[in-house]
């Protein structure tokens, strides 16, 4: 037994200073009330190294605390300095890191030990508050975060008031103890109190000082003008102002009657798909399937619906496309055509609806940018809409990502919350995206294309049959619905459109072979539905791979901890 004992005190005295735990001998508190509100706080900590050898300590303070009643309040820490026992400046290093303040001691370059005295400064406001019907002081003097054991501790609270009634506790022990192992004595206007027992690691000192209401300035925090938030939203409404005089300015179209007058025939020179993006300035499925059916009307295609046995019961709806040499019109100064053709018939002439599925939508972006293209060299733009979308978009996914990557930064080394911070760079991100849809601009030429189809859109969409027998000869009716059903299914008006000539022909359109019986309205229906069908088959994409009231040790303000370093 005692050679066991001699071998642990000769491995105590062999072992590297190093490993040895250092420890603070005594913390000392002194918390001034000002009138102003502002308190101005001396932490004295007298630390042992032993035989190890730190660069220094570094003291870590909440910036955020609740008080009893679960409140938030928010400080602002100022003011900071840092001396030794003789009142020699130390070396100190500030860093911001969310909602917490590091006030970091030493040299990087000059190791100590042994007996150290830190004394840390500072001064601080917006840590008093009124509650039920008290102006109180509730600060953690001595925080639970320091991970050694503390022997010696005590706060003093000295206030600017002496003979009032004043209300006063204590509370030691881990985060969230209700332990009273400290006492308290008031000397005038200062009240002084003592931890009666070593504190342990992760425990530490809480004093609540309260007095009557009115005797001391309260002010509650920086107010709406020092608020982040009133930054945020000062700055998103100036960049909401600035996006709104570029779209004034750069994005509004030109020109332009400002008046909507009922056309009877689209502009001339205009395909389907062109009159969809121009309408709206983006391309819809509908305008894709708008231009199928143009296709097939000027022959170069033809569309048949078929009906099969589905797969359990009843039966289901396809359509075959048939390739035609020939066709009216050129399709070299319609690229997008060309597209649209190979895309559909990627391999013969003969291609059913349901085969291009998960297949067909690669070809979209090529469509979309064609015809974007077109319309420029029309002259209906002044820039490619698709590219100033795309641009707008760019530059906001970028600030988006820098605002995350600024998240955590901002976080770490600046005073301003990171919410904050975070929700302006989201909603600059949002509002150049959102404008960035509203940007293209037309040109006189487009803008008057544009009021033109609008008009047109408004007598497909209301038209009569009185109006179509007072404005068309019967040997033009035909011909006159034909080239109008494209662009009634580019704007949505297909069956609407064909119940209008109901009675009025009957004889089908060759490009379109269906198995039912033939009339207007059953075509017109027809073609509602091979534009759903048709929309969401072309549009389809394969599936992406992947994994789908009362006081407590620890409270108010003040608190945090520390450690060496």
């Amino acid at each position: 037994m005692k050679r066991a004992v001699a071998v642990f005190f000769l491995f105590a005295i062999l072992l590297p200073s190093s490993l040895r735990a250092w420890v603070i001998n005594e913390y000392q508190v002194e918390i001034h009330v000002e009138k102003s509100s502002d308190l101005r706080v001396s932490e004295r900590i007298v630390v042992d190294f032993g035989g190890e050898r730190r660069h220094g300590i570094y003291r870590d303070i909440p910036l955020i605390f609740r008080d009893p009643l679960g409140k938030k309040h928010r400080l602002k820490i100022k003011e900071i300095s840092v001396s030794d026992d003789m009142a020699r400046p130390r070396k100190v290093k500030l860093f911001r890191r969310g909602n917490w303040l590091k006030i970091r001691i030493g040299r990087t370059n000059k190791l100590i030990s042994g007996i150290q005295t830190y004394v840390i400064d500072y001064r601080v406001k917006y840590a008093l508050y009124h509650i039920n019907e008290v102006d109180e002081l509730y600060w953690n003097a001595i925080g639970t975060g320091w991970a050694v054991p503390i022997k010696k501790a005590e706060a003093t609270v000295f206030l600017p008031i002496e003979d009032q009634d004043i209300q006063v506790a204590c509370y030691t022990g881990a985060r969230g103890s209700r332990a009273r192992n400290c006492t308290w004595e008031r000397e005038g206007s200062a009240i002084r109190f003592t931890v009666t027992r070593p504190l342990y690691p992760h425990e530490g000192l809480t004093v609540a000082v309260g007095w009557p209401p009115g005797l001391v300035k309260i002010e509650t925090g920086p107010g709406i003008l020092g608020s982040p938030w009133f930054h945020v939203s000062l700055y998103l409404a100036a960049l909401f102002a600035l996006l709104y005089w570029l779209w004034r300015t750069r994005g509004r179209d030109i020109g332009g009657r400002g008046v909507i007058q009922v056309r009877y025939h689209p502009p001339e020179d205009m395909t389907p798909l062109e009159a969809g993006c121009l309408i709206d300035e983006r391309m819809d499925m509908r305008d894709v399937v708008a231009e199928i059916v143009d296709l097939a009307r000027r022959g170069y295609l033809t569309i048949e619906e078929v009906e099969e046995e589905g797969f359990l019961f009843g039966k289901k709806r396809d359509y075959i496309f048939h390739r035609q040499k020939g066709g009216k019109g050129s399709l070299h100064n319609s690229p997008y055509d060309i597209t649209l053709l190979s895309a559909l018939f990627p391999m013969g002439d003969t291609q059913r609806l349901s085969g291009l599925k998960k297949k067909f939508y690669e070809h979209l972006p090529t469509i979309r940018d064609s015809v974007f293209s077109v319309l420029k060299r029309k002259g209906y733009f002044l820039h490619n809409p698709a590219t100033v979308r795309n641009t707008y978009r760019a530059i906001g996914v970028t600030v988006a990502i820098l605002t995350v990557i600024g998240f955590s930064f901002a976080g770490r080394f600046m005073g301003t919350p990171p919410a904050p911070i975070m929700v302006a760079g989201m909603g600059t991100a949002a509002l150049l995206i959102a404008f960035g849809q509203i940007m293209p601009r037309k040109t006189a030429k487009g803008r008057l294309a544009w009021e033109h189809l609008k008009g047109y859109e408004e007598f497909v969409s209301r038209v009569e049959r009185p109006v179509i027998e007072k404005l068309f000869s019967p040997e033009e009716i035909p011909r006159v619905f034909e080239e109008a059903l494209p662009y009634a299914i580019a704007f949505g008006e297909a069956e609407r459109w064909a119940t209008a000539f109901e009675g009025l022909f009957q004889e089908p359109p060759r490009w379109y072979r269906t198995y039912g019986p033939y009339s207007p309205i059953y075509l017109g229906h027809s073609m509602d539905h091979f534009s759903r069908e048709a929309a969401t088959a072309l549009a389809s994409a394969p599936r992406s791979s992947g994994s789908g009231g009362g006081g407590f040790a620890g409270g108010g303000g003040g608190g945090g901890g520390g450690g060496a370093w």
